[in-house]
């Protein structure tokens, strides 16, 4: 697991069941405080099993991931676009020890996923205090959680190749999680491994 180490998104509380559809995603979640929210797929861009999304000419690529590390306190998943990063790099993989301070931070992560077929791949994400997961130009999944130690899933469908990923994560105070399993054609229920993800090689050979 990723850790301190769609027709809908549905939330999976650790002691079992799903929640009712919510109505929030992204950045639009910034206007909610952090608790659980699901997503209905046709609402607010979100994933949708209706057209598989086509992969895209990635160029020359590298292993892990691009991110960009920004300071400040928020109840909610901010619009980090209309923000200054304090500071930015390459991680591994999905790796929060990248934040530089142990509360109110944010991590947004970018690179591409590697589907290995065609079909529907299920995510499923857990964080603490909140994320939110887009593929192409599609919201997966959004995570508004905050200590309640659930996972939210999202659906979408994914022609084979690659396909750009964004993980925004915001830590506001507290114990700090981010876990990102993932489940599809020929593959069973598993953490995304670092061997999926990967970053425009900048000529700095992977480092």
């Amino acid at each position: 697991m990723f850790r301190t180490p769609g027709t809908a998104n549905r939330r999976h509380h650790a002691h079992g069941g799903f929640s009712r559809p919510a109505l929030a995603c992204g950045v639009l979640a910034g206007a909610l405080p952090l608790l659980c929210l699901t997503i209905a797929a046709p609402l607010l861009g979100c994933a949708a099993l209706t057209r598989a999304l086509p992969p895209v000419e990635a160029g020359e690529t590298v292993a892990g991931l691009d991110y960009r590390y920004y300071e400040g306190r928020w109840r909610s998943i901010p619009d980090l676009d209309k923000l200054q990063p304090a500071a930015s790099g390459h991680s591994e993989a999905l790796d929060i020890s990248a934040g530089r301070r142990g509360d109110d931070f944010a991590l947004r992560f970018n690179g591409f996923f590697e589907a290995p077929k065609t079909g529907v791949y299920t995510f499923r994400l857990r964080a603490d205090d909140g994320a939110c997961v887009r593929i192409g130009d599609r919201c997966v999944v959004a995570c508004n959680c905050g200590r309640c130690a659930c996972f939210c899933t999202g659906d979408v469908h994914l022609k084979q190749g690659t396909h750009p990923i964004e993980v925004t994560y915001v830590e506001r105070d507290g114990p700090e999680a981010l876990e990102l399993w993932y489940e599809g054609p020929g593959i069973s229920r598993q953490p995304v491994p670092a061997s999926a993800l990967t970053r425009p090689d900048q000529g700095d050979g992977g480092e």
